[in-house]
């Protein structure tokens, strides 16, 4: 079990911060981000 704690949280860990970007994306893809980006 502690051989493969590790392992779990080096694979949540990338995920986890790839969320956060989509999340902070998302945000700002509904406000004036997504405006902006495109014009």
């Amino acid at each position: 079990m502690k051989a493969e704690s590790p392992r779990i949280i080096q694979i949540f860990a990338p995920v986890m911060i790839l969320y956060g970007f989509f999340a902070q994306a998302s945000r700002m893809t509904k406000g004036d981000g997504l405006q902006l980006s495109v014009e």
